[in-house]
């Protein structure tokens, strides 16, 4: 992220690698350090169409010596971590996404509305899901084991105030509603519900 928050070109991109050889080819004292324009040409030799005002906002966002010096060693690692850990969330992110997913299906096939699954999976009946309570309806209603792991992290997405309970407002934002005509299965009770069978 550049100067005032704005995003920066992205030219390196899964290049960082290829960034730091050329850095290195240059180091001829091996300082772990170039002078911006040592710098510069080493950015256009991995990318030829780099713009001046590209190479300029690398070398202002680079770590630098007092002298001015580019750290390259220090800023192609920071930026190529950088990138793995954005790897990472994204991935993380879609297996959140795919296993709320196959919560909400499981609903569908075992309950008529979220109102009612709420409700069953509400075993002491105050209105809202611990941990304890969402394990076990995952795991007993809809056949669902997650790991530990897996588990918190969705039980915290869901309960959005950090109060270590899922509310009704708060289940019914995270899931999407359950078509009316979905049937409910062995459970056996059609009723609809209201909020005030669900809520305190």
């Amino acid at each position: 992220v550049g100067a005032g928050g704005e995003e920066g070109p992205t030219t390196f991109r899964g290049r960082w690698d290829q960034l730091l050889r050329e850095c290195r080819a240059l180091d001829q004292h091996q300082q772990r350090a170039l002078p911006p324009d040592a710098f510069r040409r080493a950015m256009k030799r991995v990318e030829a169409k780099i713009t001046n005002a590209q190479c300029e906002w690398y070398i202002r966002d680079a770590d630098k010596e007092e002298g001015g010096d580019i750290l390259y060693e220090k800023y192609c690692n920071s930026k190529r971590a950088g990138l793995n850990v954005q790897e990472r969330a994204s991935l993380q992110d879609k297996a959140l996404l795919a296993t709320e997913a196959k919560i909400n299906e499981a609903m569908q096939g075992k309950f008529r509305t979220l109102q009612q699954a709420f409700k069953r999976l509400d075993t002491d009946k105050d209105g809202a899901l611990s941990m304890g309570e969402f394990k076990a309806g995952l795991e007993q209603r809809l056949h669902i084991k997650l790991a530990p792991k897996l588990l918190e992290t969705v039980f915290g997405r869901i309960d959005t105030d950090g109060d270590g309970l899922i509310g009704y407002s708060e289940f019914l934002a995270r899931f999407k509603a359950v078509p009316s005509t979905a049937a409910a299965a062995a459970d056996g009770n059609h009723d609809a519900l209201d909020d005030a069978d669900v809520c305190k």
